[in-house]
């Protein structure tokens, strides 16, 4: 009896193990991803510019993200907070963000076609940036991705 209920336990373990190592989860999605850019000033002058993304799974269906954007004549958005797996998209609402209509701050993340994309739809998240940025319709290649450093990024800056 003793050496069946071993077998039953080996093989329940052995295939769970499988199937959480096929399992698509959000450890693919982990790391830091960046993108640089020329941007420039009213006055005319030009400066390299970076976006920033970062992403640490923090269970199988939530991750902490922080998007750290830049615009023209130096304007920003900056975002972080607990991001929640919906489908195939990691959703970060943050209530207290509302855009001009009261709609409160969403935040959707997505792979697709190469690139790690946002959108915060009806500019939900407008609380979070300078007068010319915007989380609307952005991104960043998936090939910049990088492994996490130690710290997260830092809002303050």
């Amino acid at each position: 009896m003793r050496k069946a209920l071993l077998t039953v336990a080996a093989i329940v373990c052995f295939s769970g193990g499988a199937i959480a190592a096929t399992a698509p989860g959000l450890g693919q999605w982990a790391g830091r991803y960046s993108q640089s850019f020329m941007s420039g000033l009213v006055d005319g002058s030009k400066y390299r510019a970076t976006n920033e993304v970062e992403i640490r799974p923090v269970d199988a269906t939530s991750a902490d993200v922080a998007l750290s954007l830049s615009f023209f004549n130096g304007h920003s958005c900056w975002i972080e907070g607990r991001a929640k797996l919906e489908g195939n998209k990691l959703v970060l609402n943050e209530p207290e963000y509302e855009n001009y209509e009261g709609k409160p701050c969403r935040l959707e993340i997505w792979r697709e076609r190469g690139k790690l994309r946002w959108s915060d739809g009806d500019n939900t998240c407008k609380d979070g940036c300078g007068a010319r940025g915007t989380f609307m319709e952005g991104s960043v290649p998936l090939r910049s991705k990088r492994r996490l450093p130690a710290e997260p990024l830092s809002g303050e800056g």
